[in-house]
């Protein structure tokens, strides 16, 4: 045996221990014959690369006890979460190796991101301000990929080592200098993926991912006026990629027949399951709070509030076809358990308030358009949203509460892919989708019962999804 073939099966052996990183077993669905998955597979193997735009949504965590400490607050402050939404743009390069419809790969990714996120809150016993802050810096990851070829589309798992820099901390100026988690970090990034060739040399891609930085550690600040010691937490990004790529080679179709199969006939009712990572901010202007107690060094004083979450949900539609577009109606409904909350001192109190955002649920009725592919759907989707989001701001003892508590209307959009694969001899529709949800809370909230100020003024809520479902045909 040659000593490629030897160092290409070294190679494959190592990925597939990585892949065991993210829970994923490949063993039931390697052992099944190709044809099982479709009539042909696309050829994926060798070099490509490619460039993507990307949501990102991005989390710090820090434990301010110290500082509430040194100023009286007897209650053990909880940790304090600030987060950021923002566009990225990457390129990335990999190698895939392939036998039969199982491809094996590596790859490289780096990104520069534009999030940028900050809460203003008021300092104790003085007349100034503090703010959380969170800069959205740039991400990068060598990853291990493993996945099943079905027709033209290739469903994958990626798992690896991250680098890379998210900025976050706390600031005030004459009450403290500042407290910032900033600089060069490593970590880890895990996530799922579908790519799409529409050419043999032209790939698409939908990737949604996870990545932490190691950015735990505690900053001790001794020139701080007022504690001189954070406890940062990890820091957690969730990302939506869209992208596109060159596969050098002749790339093309292998497999039984060796010819491109008819498409499927899409048309009719379909429902189905799905799980989902929700990156949720709730934004708020506070300023009314602020003026009413002499706060006057700044206009406004702007609140985002980003929680980090899962769900679970179910999703029905009905399709239309002519040739090979797609078209249809769909509805969707999602729980989630997105919840986050900040805590700040209060001025002339010795408690505490809380930014809080709690996203509980979303549903939609949307259109979809696509074109299909013999048994692969790639389609955009967009249409009318409505959910329950908690919002805002409270305070024990100071003033009661300033939250949107409520059913919202708003607007979705997104893109995604479907995979018709045979399981024990019965259709299934594999979906992989990112979405963007805009809930229409903005306006002006009256809360005349306050001690501390009586109106604050609500943005939209917005809300970036990534779906894995599987639905049956009827």
């Amino acid at each position: 045996m040659s000593t490629s073939s030897n160092r290409n099966r070294r190679c494959v052996a190592a990925l597939l221990s990585a892949t065991a990183l993210v829970g994923f077993n490949l063993g039931s669905a390697l052992a099944e014959e190709p044809e099982m998955f479709g009539s042909y597979y696309h050829d994926w193997s060798g070099w490509y690369a490619g460039v993507g735009l990307s949501g990102h949504g991005s989390l710090a965590s820090m434990d301010n006890t110290d500082f509430w400490e040194d100023n009286g607050y007897a209650e053990e402050a909880d940790i304090a979460r600030q987060g950021a939404l923002g566009a990225g743009f990457s390129i990335y390069a990999g190698h895939n190796w392939q036998i039969l419809n199982r491809v094996f790969g590596l790859e490289f990714n780096a990104e520069i991101l534009s999030g940028h996120g900050e809460s203003y809150f008021d300092v104790a016993d003085s007349g100034d301000w503090g703010r959380f802050q969170v800069q959205q810096k740039w991400l990068a990851s060598l990853r291990g990929r493993a996945g099943i070829t079905v027709d033209n589309t290739l469903a994958y798992l990626t798992a690896g080592a991250a680098a890379g820099s998210i900025e976050g901390g706390l600031y005030a100026p004459e009450k403290y200098t500042k407290s910032i988690r900033s600089g060069e970090y490593f970590g880890h990034v895990i996530g799922f993926g579908v790519e799409h060739a529409v050419h043999k040399n032209v790939n698409l891609r939908l990737e949604g991912t996870w990545t932490r930085l190691y950015t735990s550690g505690v900053e001790r600040e001794p020139d701080n006026d007022y504690g001189e010691d954070i406890d940062f937490k990890n820091t957690d990004d969730l990302a939506i990629t869209l992208g596109i790529a060159y596969q050098f080679g002749d790339g093309g179709n292998v497999g039984s027949s060796g010819m491109s199969m008819p498409t499927r006939d899409w048309s009719g009712f379909y429902a189905g399951l799905a799980v989902s990572g929700i990156a949720s901010e709730a934004s708020m202007d506070a300023n009314d709070f602020w003026e009413d107690n002499s706060y006057d060094s700044r206009d406004s004083y702007p609140a985002k509030q980003l929680a980090l979450g899962a769900g679970g949900g179910v999703y029905a539609g009905y399709n239309m076809q002519h040739e090979n577009l797609v078209y249809g109606l769909e509805a969707t409904l999602d729980i989630f358990n997105a919840q986050s909350s900040s805590e700040f001192d209060v001025v002339d109190s010795s408690d505490m308030g809380a930014f809080v955002n709690k996203t509980k649920w979303i549903g939609s009725a949307r259109g979809r358009v696509g074109m299909a592919q013999a048994s692969t759907l790639l389609y955009l989707t967009g249409g009318v949203a409505f959910g329950e989001i908690e919002a805002g701001i409270r305070a024990i003892d100071k003033y009661t509460k300033a939250t949107t508590n409520d059913v919202y209307l708003g607007v979705v959009g997104g893109l995604g892919v479907e995979q018709a694969v045979k399981v024990n001899g019965k259709d299934v529709i594999l979906r992989a989708e990112g979405s963007w949800t805009r809930l229409l809370t903005g306006g002006n909230e009256s809360f005349p019962d306050n001690d501390y100020g009586d109106e604050m003024d609500f943005d939209d809520t917005d809300i970036m999804a990534i779906k894995l479902g599987a639905a049956l045909p009827f």
